[in-house]
């Protein structure tokens, strides 16, 4: 969904960049992601930890959707180019 959504959405021009971005953002960030999980669960236990994950995920998704642009985001209708010819 993510990946169709940056290709509706990002000028070509600009998609390649882009799409560089968010393939560095998440390879550098999951690695760090999974450094961090034995420590915070060695240090608030595991079921503390998962919780606290969970918690960081919805929070992340509020914040993403508390940006007018992105509730506005909605999904095109391909029209095939037989009911073009005939409309």
């Amino acid at each position: 969904l993510w990946m169709t959504t940056m290709q509706h959405e990002v000028p070509p021009e600009s998609l390649s960049r882009v799409a560089s971005y968010d393939a560095l953002g998440s390879l550098m960030l999951g690695p760090i992601g999974l450094l961090l999980a034995g420590p915070a669960a060695a240090l608030f236990g595991v079921h503390a930890a998962l919780i606290g994950t969970g918690v960081i995920s919805i929070a992340t998704t509020v914040f993403a959707l508390a940006f007018p642009e992105v509730r506005r985001l909605r999904a095109r209708t391909v029209v095939s180019a037989e009911v073009a010819e005939a409309a």
